[in-house]
């Protein structure tokens, strides 16, 4: 074998080396990603199974001014915290804007967080008379159909 076939052989030797010093971290990067990726979404298949909402009652009452407001309670039937921000509810297919919606947790309307086995309420003036849908983080859901509006005399003692 010849100068030139060994300076050629040595300088394909040396190109092999450079392309996969390229190779070789790009393709760990992407496999890294996809693993965090994989470890993302089993934390989110986790937390669905660990979420559970049960929408307890769904009542239409009309209040001393004559405005028909729905009530829904909630019970949070599973093992995690959620957030009440991320809680949204429709009635009669129509999402209430959370500036519409007043809410509280076992009574106390200054939180934002629905412990696991507490109950929220969700109020909101509307004529809804069919359905309220609740769906929290996750896309967990639970329908219920509105009870008849009954006239409410709130107030009067």
């Amino acid at each position: 074998m010849g100068f030139s076939t060994s300076g050629a052989v040595a300088l394909l030797f040396i190109a092999g080396l450079l392309a996969a010093g390229l190779v070789v971290p790009t393709l760990f990067s992407i496999s890294a990603s996809t693993g965090d990726a994989f470890a993302t979404q089993n934390e989110q298949i986790r937390d669905m199974a660990n979420t559970d909402i049960d929408v307890i009652v769904a009542e239409n009452t009309t209040i001393e001014d004559g405005e028909p407001v729905v009530t829904v309670e909630a019970k949070n039937t599973g093992t995690e915290t959620l957030d009440l921000g991320e809680t949204y509810l429709l009635l009669d297919g129509e999402l209430i804007e959370a500036e519409n919606l007043e809410t509280s947790v076992d009574g106390n309307d200054e939180t934002a967080i629905w412990p696991s086995g507490s109950t929220a309420e969700f109020e909101t003036d509307s004529e809804a008379t069919e359905r309220a849908k609740l769906v929290t983080e996750g896309a967990i859901a639970d329908v219920d159909m509105i009870e008849p509006i009954e006239e409410s005399t709130e107030g009067e003692a």
